[in-house]
């Protein structure tokens, strides 16, 4: 019946393809396997990565760590490529291969910004390179290796800033804008068949593995909201779906209007009621979705009363979760301090008020993503 209700509610064409690889005999986890390994092996034998005819990675660490922040965020906090478990899990782990071959052939292009003149920039030079001397002597070199690139810097901030932010369509939209410019700039400069063949193989293999499992997640964990208290009503149990199958659907809000049109399409063609027994019967509705289930949340406004979905209805219980965000909190404030610290001016300091515009940008990004990371914990 479970998987009846879910089926029902998420309408798949296919309910095994609704939890991504669904094990370790689908033909997909093979499939997917063979591109991503396929991909990795291109992207190797690019001449890019050679010297001497023998691949060395010297694209610097943080794009490593930055391929692990996005599969984590896609994989376990966003969920859209299926179950974070079994075959699946390993598909999820396995991506990050290709993905930092990728990020490092787009990213490594070394920027250098332009050194500025003068005797106030000679000034403020001297004491930059006074706090990166003393520096490599502290920090630890995969944050120094962060630096080597500014446009990797300015990349980095902005989409772990991305990450942070609530809507899942902006989320996406973000990342894939911010990998489009460098990848664009890629393209222009005629790179080699390897590295253009493991990014299709590698583009081919994420459409086979995405699968929107944050859907069924909220089913799921609705199903198992209403169902432990004990027995329950089969026309309340019907109400309590359709309500939360339309806050899912409509932007997370439901409005007294809804609910009541929801309980009035349940219940009237069984009982004949008033306008007052169906308000009611909302209002005792409403109290256990909020009290007895903890399904929703009620916020009020100048339009009116509004359910809002309970946050941990989209939850899988899961560490994997934790991982995905905890390393873009810790990024996020390295790269704020350091970058202070260690100036790296977009602006040159030596240009007053304005010259100060780059730090206070990055400081406020780096706030950004801890509020928002924290309300969504």
């Amino acid at each position: 019946m479970f998987k009846r209700i879910i089926k029902l509610l998420t309408s798949p064409s296919n309910y095994s393809w609704a939890s991504g690889v669904s094990s370790f005999h689908d033909v997909k986890f093979y499939v997917v396997f063979i591109l991503y390994l396929a991909s990795f092996s291109l992207f190797a034998a690019d001449p890019f990565f050679h010297q001497q005819g023998v691949f060395v990675y010297q694209q610097g660490i943080i794009t490593l760590f930055l391929a692990f922040i996005l599969a984590a965020a896609f994989n376990w906090e966003l969920y859209l490529f299926g179950k974070p478990s079994g075959a699946n899990l390993i598909l999820q782990f396995l991506l990050i291969l290709p993905l930092a071959l990728f990020l490092a052939r787009i990213l490594s292009q070394a920027s250098p910004l332009p050194e500025p003149e003068g005797f106030v920039a000679e000034f403020l030079n001297k004491i930059k390179n006074s706090l990166r001397a003393n520096a490599d002597h502290i920090l630890p070199s995969w944050l120094m290796d962060l630096f080597v690139n500014w446009k990797t810097s300015l990349l980095t901030i902005l989409m772990l800033f991305v990450l942070s932010l609530k809507h899942l369509r902006l989320k996406v939209a973000g990342v894939l804008i911010l990998l489009a410019i460098p990848l664009f700039t890629t393209l222009t400069q005629n790179p080699e068949l390897p590295s253009i063949g493991g990014g299709l193989l590698l583009l081919i293999g994420i459409s086979l593995q995405f699968c929107r499992y944050d859907k069924v997640i909220y089913y799921e964990n609705v199903i198992k909201a209403v169902t432990s208290p004990g027995e329950i009503d089969s026309t309340l149990l019907k109400v309590l779906l359709l309500a939360m199958k339309k806050l899912f659907q409509s932007n997370a809000k439901l409005s007294e209007t809804h609910l009541l049109q929801i309980i009035k399409d349940s219940y009237c063609p069984l009982h004949t009621l008033t306008e007052e027994e169906l308000k009611l019967i909302a209002a005792e509705i409403s109290k256990k979705m909020v009290y007895t289930y903890d399904l929703v949340h009620i916020q009020g406004t100048s339009a009116g009363f509004y359910m809002l979905p309970n946050p941990a209805l989209f939850q899988y219980d899961n560490l994997l979760a934790g991982i995905a965000v905890f390393p873009r909190l810790v990024l996020a404030v390295a790269v704020a301090i350091i970058w202070v610290l260690i100036p790296i001016d977009l602006i040159s300091d030596a240009i007053p008020f304005f010259g100060t515009l780059d730090d206070i940008g990055v400081t406020a990004f780096a706030s950004l993503i801890l509020k928002n990371s924290i309300e969504q914990d």
